[in-house]
């Protein structure tokens, strides 16, 4: 239950600044970047995230959402891993100095495979159909949103 409840208030600290640093850079739209004036805070963002997490709540089990949870991860760290291991192949093993050279990489990106042991099948589906519905959306932004905002320019 700890180890629960600092990985949930880490998200919900996080996931609202993903979000407005994605508006910022035009990656989604300018509104997810809108500062409240009174709090310094992504009020529009903090409130998507807010609205996300109520319907996931209100909609699915505790078991689907640690399953979705363990895939999100997996999603987001497993590149990671892997990038550092392109780096060090593509920029010399001096771009990037870790103990033991990949074996640290390697480790975690098993880490996470582990992460999806028990995963339901149904659960994969969801997961991989919300990545994808994801990235369309945000490659449909950038081809069509990006246009619109250099149009205006």
């Amino acid at each position: 239950m700890i180890s629960a409840f600092g990985y949930l208030t880490a998200v919900a600290l996080v996931t609202p600044r993903y979000l407005s640093s994605l508006g910022e850079n035009g990656e989604l739209p300018a509104i997810f970047a809108r500062i409240n004036p009174r709090f310094g805070t992504p009020s529009v963002a903090i409130l998507v995230t807010a609205m996300a997490c109520a319907g996931l709540a209100a909609f699915a089990d505790f078991d689907r959402l640690s399953d979705l949870n363990n895939a999100a991860v997996f999603a987001q760290y497993v590149p990671t891993c892997l990038a550092v291991l392109v780096l060090r192949r593509t920029r010399g093993p001096s771009a990037l100095t870790l103990p033991l050279g990949p074996t640290i990489p390697l480790l975690a990106t098993a880490g996470c495979i582990l992460f999806l042991n028990g995963i339901k099948r149904d659960d994969v589906i969801f997961s991989l159909g919300t990545l994808a519905v994801g990235l369309a959306l945000h490659a449909a932004f950038r081809a069509f949103g990006r246009r619109a905002v250099l149009e205006t320019d």
